[in-house]
């Protein structure tokens, strides 16, 4: 995949995650692995739903933006730990639904007890709470 496609994937999956109501205000963020490892990642406080290919940011593997002056969203380090531990996958999206993040706070995980539930979302996991945007959620995860 070319860096021009996956910056317009990109804006356009942000896009409908804000229209399917996936995501609200800044939360939420985006990342493709390019074939040569370096990251597209949304910028740090900005809204998905009017993002531009210009916005989105480019960092090195270690998470290093490329260009002087762009921020990566705060949720970087869990996306790179995705790609430490899994070479096989290319995007990662991390999005904030009400309900679940409602959820969340019970410390439980959601019962697996209607068809719809067992068919979308197979297995799930819950991780105890961590502060958004650091080392230790990433590791967690």
């Amino acid at each position: 995949m070319t860096e021009a496609r996956a910056r317009n994937d990109i804006v356009a999956y942000c896009a409908r995650l804000y229209e399917i109501g996936l995501v609200a205000g800044a939360s939420g963020n985006v990342s493709v692995r390019l074939d040569d490892q370096t990251i597209l990642v949304t910028p740090t406080g900005a809204s998905l739903r009017a993002l531009e290919p210009g916005d989105i940011v480019r960092c090195d593997p270690a998470g290093l933006p490329l260009a002087a002056g762009q921020r990566p969203t705060s949720e970087l380090p869990l996306h790179l730990a995705a790609y430490r531990v899994r070479s096989d996958i290319r995007c990662v999206i991390h999005t904030h639904p009400t309900y679940c993040v409602g959820w969340s706070k019970t410390g439980g995980l959601f019962p697996l007890d209607t068809v719809g539930a067992i068919e979308s979302l197979g297995p799930i996991a819950w991780t105890p709470y961590a502060k958004s945007g650091t080392q230790e959620l990433a590791e967690i995860c």
